[in-house]
């Protein structure tokens, strides 16, 4: 994914109404992400490998990875949330809802995922992946001008996800050999993929008015 400062274009001003709608669908998303990964790396395992076994390490380490994507999406849904209006008559937590019923249950879905690797490659593959697109897509929106702090996250958290999902790949491609963790996951992608977008993306294209 190219870094979002060298796809942008000049176009028109967006109304504070809509920039602030967008804000709360990227925070309630990042809060989803949070929550989600946090959870999943303090889950009690249901019937896991014996200590000391190769797959014990490796779900260790995923529960490490899941841990440190929760810090970072954590710090992005409160970087969201500061850039939510502040002013009378408009209540801030209101806008933090989620994108489409769709990627509302796609999240319901992460979080009754079968296992570790089945959560960590759903959210490699479409999750993160449609993420990067809205980012991206955000950031030939935006007017610098008039939505520097948002432009300024989106160079902060575009480029961020493309060395995330790598990191994650590399991690799930040493239990590619385990053909029954393999068709967990699959099944799980494949539920979560119709939830999105066609294109991949979690929005619709942005728009300025």
């Amino acid at each position: 994914m190219a870094e979002p400062s060298a796809l942008r274009t000049t176009v028109d001003f967006r109304t504070i109404e809509e920039l602030a709608a967008r804000c709360g669908h990227y925070c309630w998303v990042e809060h989803q992400l949070f929550v989600c990964t946090g959870w999943w790396a303090g889950a009690p395992a249901v019937t896991g490998p014996a200590p000391g076994a190769p797959a014990a390490a490796l779900e260790a380490e995923i529960r490490v990875r899941l841990s440190t994507m929760s810090s970072w999406h954590g710090f992005l849904a409160g970087q969201w949330r500061d850039r939510l209006p502040v002013r009378a008559g408009v209540d801030a937590a209101a806008l933090i809802v989620p994108p489409s019923a769709e990627v509302a249950e796609a999240f319901d879905l992460l979080r009754r995922a079968p296992g570790l690797q089945a959560v960590l490659a759903a959210l490699v593959d479409p999750v993160l992946p449609a993420l990067g697109l809205a980012y991206e897509r955000e950031a030939t929106a935006g007017a610098a001008a008039s939505e520097r702090p948002v432009l300024g996250l989106l160079d902060l958290a575009g480029p961020a996800l493309p060395r995330e999902i790598a990191g994650a790949r590399a991690l799930l491609g040493r239990a590619a050999a385990d053909v029954a963790a393999a068709e967990i996951v699959a099944g799980t992608r494949r539920r979560l993929q119709p939830l999105l977008r066609a294109d991949g993306g979690l929005f619709p294209a942005a728009s300025a008015s």
